[in-house]
């Protein structure tokens, strides 16, 4: 006969997660001679804290219209999150002066990792790198959707203008060189008004 399996009772769970420490710790620094001062650190974060945590690296890291990642921007902003989010810093509104206090605040960032629970934290870092490495596949299936666009669209445009050269004559295309010459210093040049500019001049041959 087979031993019944009884599932865990949420206090059985809630009692041994009691065991681990979650409540904020007072941390104090010291610097200079005899200066010091104490912030709070938070062992865990929430959900909700968690993913603001994680998309806020994503959005500061990402620059979807130069189609670029810029690393530097990663560690900075998981740097700053770990003193706002993990700690009770505040930061200036200078994203310049943010960035110079972030990165002269070593110590302070070391103390924090220190008393967090570094599994979370891992966590969420892993998650930052699977949410950039979507975005990173996003922006090379625009590019190549972008290319194939350009591609096709000058497919297109040389098979039409090669239907209308057919048999033109030396004379009729230098009329069509003229008059592309003229439209190039006004307007921009596209398919369409080069294809006009053909057919004015060979019209103008046949007249």
């Amino acid at each position: 006969m087979s031993k019944k399996n009884n599932k865990i009772s949420i206090n059985a769970l809630e009692k041994y997660c009691g065991q681990f420490n979650t409540e904020p710790q007072d941390i104090e620094i010291h610097y200079g001679e005899d200066e010091v001062f104490t912030f709070t650190v938070k062992p865990l974060l929430t959900m909700d804290e968690s993913v603001r945590f994680i998309e806020e690296v994503v959005r500061e890291c990402i620059m979807p219209d130069d189609m670029l990642i810029v690393p530097i921007a990663r560690d900075f902003i998981t740097k700053k999150n770990l003193m706002t989010y993990y700690a009770n810093f505040t930061m200036p509104e200078s994203q310049s002066k943010t960035y110079d206090l972030v990165m002269a605040s070593t110590g302070i960032i070391n103390a924090i990792l220190d008393n967090i629970d570094i599994d979370q934290f891992t966590m969420i870092q892993r998650s930052i790198d699977e949410r950039i490495a979507f975005e990173e596949q996003k922006m090379i299936a625009e590019q190549q959707s972008n290319v194939r666009k350009i591609t096709e669209d000058v497919s297109e445009f040389v098979s039409k203008m090669s239907s209308l050269f057919d048999g033109i004559d030396p004379e009729q295309m230098d009329g069509f060189m003229t008059s592309v010459s003229k439209m190039a210093q006004n307007t921009e040049i596209s398919a369409q008004s080069l294809a006009s500019a053909f057919l004015e001049s060979r019209n103008s041959k046949e007249d």
